[in-house]
C-alpha cells in the first residue's frame, strides 16, 4: 500500500491521474485491483491499496516497473512506486 501527501492543492489532479491511469499494472499477473482513497481527516493524503493474488506477483511487477523506468500518466514527482516498497 502506498501512502503520501500531495502538496500545493493538487490532490484532485493526482487522484484523477491514478483513476484515469493507463492500467498497465492491471495486466500484471496476479493483480486484483487498486483503490484510490483519502482519510476523512487528511484530505490531502492519498492512500493506494493494491490487491494481489500473491506477494511474489506484487514484487515481480514492481521489479518490472523499476527496470523499465516507465510510468506514464502520473504527475511528475509523485514517485508512488518507490514508496510502495518502503
Amino acid at each position: 500500500m502506498s501512502r503520501f501527501t500531495v502538496p500545493n492543492d493538487k490532490t484532485a489532479e493526482v487522484k484523477r491521474a491514478f483513476q484515469e491511469r493507463l492500467h498497465l499494472v492491471d495486466r500484471s499477473p496476479g493483480f486484483v485491483r487498486m483503490v484510490v482513497i483519502s482519510p476523512i481527516d487528511k484530505p490531502n493524503e492519498i492512500v493506494l491499496p493494491t490487491f494481489w493474488e500473491t506477494e511474489n506477483n506484487f514484487k515481480t511487477c514492481i521489479e518490472v516497473i523499476n527496470s523499465a523506468n516507465r510510468i506514464s500518466g502520473y504527475p511528475k514527482g509523485s514517485n508512488w512506486f518507490q514508496r510502495a516498497l518502503s
